[in-house]
């Protein structure tokens, strides 16, 4: 595989269009992939002319465009009018109907696009559903197993659907009980408990995930230093050797505050890779991306085997990408009034703009 330092980092975007200086940013770095937030969206027209336009700029390599489009508090589009029930609203209704209705139906949605990679699903136990860490409404249980069901479906039917799979937040948020978009999260549990119960799902997951992003909590029992997402004992010790993910691992956020508070760009994105992480994620602020590309590119061709079986793993990712579906206008009004029908027959209410998440998740 060419040696493509860029491979290495996903990025968000500033609007709804490529500014000046993105475009000459992009061209220059060629980031491995993209991810889209609400302040990326307008029209679906608009949206996918924007995924069109990263996917010319990529040259080599096929772009990973990503987005978190979970359902109910985490819902990009709602901007677009499309309605999703969160986790908590399909694992309520007890109807696996629904899970895979739901998938499917977000699947086409995210291709018709011109998104391939879906953060999602979330495989967190939920111990308390109303603890201030970022999961409220998000978790598809409150024990391994229902998340496993549930959480199994969701990925296998989005993945019929073409669009690949997130299973997130490696260990675990869901027994932290602080938000990590604002501080770093402690979590003391003894590991062995974690591995019998939070890993369940991503040990008897393997098969349907394509990807997995690594969390910013810190777990004292196994690194007292490091967050996951910075840990080596985390993604290469339990993710690579322990549960045997082969693979692409993905930051959360770099830009999340139980990061920033702590650590310098590009010294974040270099722990990142060095802990096992085949790609780091930069949402908001890319000052630096610049130059957290010529650091990987001057280490990478120093000691190339640093990065070897990372991009081996970006590479076969990438050749899954399935090319987006046609976007019609008629189509796609037909694809949002399914969405509300499936609101409806449910029986849970329709979301508003406000009530969704604009950071990252």
């Amino acid at each position: 595989m060419k040696y493509a330092p860029g491979q290495h980092l996903i990025v968000g975007i500033e609007g709804t269009e490529l500014t000046s200086q993105e475009h000459e940013l992009f061209t220059k770095i060629q980031p491995g992939g993209f991810v889209l937030f609400s302040r990326n969206i307008e029209t679906a027209q608009q949206v996918r002319a924007l995924t069109d336009e990263l996917r010319n700029l990529s040259h080599d390599f096929k772009p990973l465009i990503s987005m978190d489009q979970e359902g109910g508090i985490v819902s990009r589009l709602l901007n677009l009018g499309v309605q999703s029930p969160s986790a908590q609203q399909l694992r309520e209704c007890g109807d696996l109907r629904w899970v895979v209705w739901h998938a499917k139906l977000t699947g086409v949605i995210l291709r018709t696009l011109g998104v391939n990679l879906n953060f999602a699903p979330v495989v967190d136990i939920s111990y308390d559903d109303t603890a201030s860490n970022s999961l409220k409404s998000r978790c598809f249980g409150s024990s391994p197993e229902q998340v496993l069901e549930y959480a199994g479906i969701y990925a296998g039917n989005l993945k019929s659907s073409g669009i690949l799979t997130c299973a997130k937040h490696f260990p675990t948020v869901g027994r932290a009980k602080s938000d990590p978009h604002h501080d770093l999260p402690v979590v003391e549990t003894d590991f062995n408990e974690i591995y019998q119960q939070d890993l369940l799902p991503y040990n008897a997951l393997i098969g349907e995930i394509d990807t997995v992003m690594t969390a910013h909590v810190l777990y004292p029992e196994l690194d007292p230093e490091h967050p996951a997402s910075l840990s080596p004992r985390l993604v290469e010790g339990v993710l690579r050797d322990r549960i045997g993910f082969n693979g692409v691992a993905i930051t959360d956020d770099l830009d999340m505050g139980a990061i920033t508070q702590k650590y310098k760009r590009p010294d974040d994105v270099w722990r990142a890779l060095m802990a096992g992480n085949d790609m780091a994620m930069i949402c908001h602020d890319l000052k630096e991306a610049e130059a957290v590309y010529s650091l990987i590119d001057k280490q990478g061709y120093q000691n190339p085997e640093i990065f070897e079986s990372s991009l081996k793993r970006i590479k076969r990712l990438k050749r899954k990408i399935k090319p987006p579906h046609e976007l019609k206008s008629t189509t796609w009004d037909e694809l949002v009034e399914e969405t509300h029908e499936l609101m409806r027959q449910m029986g849970v209410s329709q979301q508003t703009r406000g009530e969704s998440l604009v950071t990252q998740i």
